[in-house]
């Protein structure tokens, strides 16, 4: 072998693929993570104890004690349990990272907000934060526990077809909703951000609940299926949520997103282009710069 030449290695192919490689890397957001290695572990860290707190609270809510003195709550109090939990994690960690939802945050990641691996890892930690918040609660529960631990499950009568749907259509409006609070080029959002997104969650628990049991968040699915041994359909309450979470993402960033400050100066100087020139066109001259 010629010392001076390295066998297989063509310039201009290689180098075009070392750079798509590269391109690949930034995309993945790999090269970032290395460098923001502490930060992730305090985002993951966020993660895990948001999901956890959403679901030791959420649970907790919908479980049935044979006691007097604990009455099972309404389904409008389960509902704002729901929503008020959710408000209060992305009050309390949205300061780091507060997506507590597996398909916040591939839609995140489909919008270009979030790196794909550190997307992964979110979705990895959430799925276990959700996993260790429903299983102290079981630690903790007394033995006498009425209910199915919160398990997300088809109605009677309705069809997996028909429970994906209502799945991806609630997950859609909360994911809208999501993006839309939190669009820091909007000055019109003066309310709180967290509770806005908490009473969005809770009217979506009231509308679908009794259909699908109000999933909108495959950890929050998972954790109790595994708990309880339940798994039926359990495929919708992934693919649901996060086709309908993703195409929110999509849809808000490419048509509905509020326009940055500079492309507002460059749409109003090309309007006020136009208006000079169909002046000058009126009066016959020429468009003055």
């Amino acid at each position: 072998m010629n010392p001076g030449k390295l066998d297989g290695f063509k310039p201009g192919l290689d180098l075009l693929n070392m750079g798509r490689m590269q391109d690949l890397k930034e995309r993945m957001g790999a090269d970032r993570m290395k460098i923001n290695e502490k930060a992730l572990w305090k985002c993951l860290g966020s993660e895990f104890l948001g999901t956890a707190i959403l679901m030791f609270l959420g649970i907790g809510c919908v479980l049935k004690l044979e006691h007097e003195a604990t009455k099972q709550l309404s389904f409008v109090g389960v509902a704002l349990c729901w929503g008020f939990t959710v408000a209060t994690c992305a009050q309390a960690l949205g300061g780091v990272s507060c997506d507590i939802n597996p398909a916040v945050t591939l839609a995140c990641a489909v919008a270009g907000k979030i790196p794909i691996v550190k997307a992964l890892m979110y979705v990895l930690i959430q799925c276990l934060g959700a996993l260790a918040g429903t299983s102290l609660l079981k630690a903790i529960t007394p033995d006498d526990v009425v209910g199915d631990w919160g398990i997300t499950a088809l109605a009677p009568g309705i069809t997996p077809i028909q429970g994906f749907t209502i799945e991806v259509i609630s997950t859609f409006i909360l994911v809208l909703t999501v993006f839309s609070v939190n669009d820091e080029n909007r000055t019109d959002v003066k309310g709180s951000v967290p509770l806005a997104i908490g009473l969005c969650v809770a009217s979506l628990v009231m509308c679908s609940g009794p259909f699908t049991g109000a999933s909108l968040n495959p950890a929050r699915s998972l954790a109790p299926s595994i708990i309880a041994g339940h798994f039926d359909n359990h495929w919708l309450y992934w693919l649901g949520p996060i086709t309908g979470a993703c195409s929110a993402s999509l849809l808000y960033t490419y048509v509905f997103r509020a326009l940055r400050p500079d492309e507002i100066e460059k749409l109003e100087a090309e309007m006020q282009l136009k208006q000079r020139e169909q002046e000058a066109k009126e009066a016959g001259g020429n468009p003055s710069v």
